[in-house]
């Protein structure tokens, strides 16, 4: 196993973000869990930087996933965000199922 890490995990979903953390503290990472964007910038800044920033797409707004990676960039703080996207909406979700099946393993082995 790999050294812990100090992520970030930003999900308005209160299910989702309960999950995502207990996966990853089992794992021995270190999680800080925010429920909202302004959460999440005030965690950044009290604990930041982190290993890894993981965020829900949809967090308050349709851009907010995004739009957390542009602030931390134009901030000058050059931080890995991984951006989810839970649901699939019509035929705009047909390349994303195309990427393979989405998993709580999956996202472990991606932090690793």
């Amino acid at each position: 196993m790999g050294k812990a890490l100090r992520i970030l995990h930003v999900d308005d979903d209160d299910d989702w973000l309960r999950q995502v953390q207990e996966v990853l503290e089992r794992a021995r990472h270190e999680v800080y869990s925010c429920v909202s964007m302004a959460d999440a910038y005030f965690a950044y800044d009290r604990h930041g930087p982190f290993d890894i920033v993981i965020c829900d797409g949809n967090v308050d707004s349709p851009d907010s996933g995004d739009g957390l990676a542009w602030a931390l960039l134009l901030h000058g703080k050059r931080q890995k965000v991984v951006t989810l996207f839970a649901s699939i909406d019509g035929i705009e979700g047909i390349p994303h199922l195309n990427k393979g099946e989405y998993s709580l393993q999956a996202l472990l082995d991606l932090v690793r």
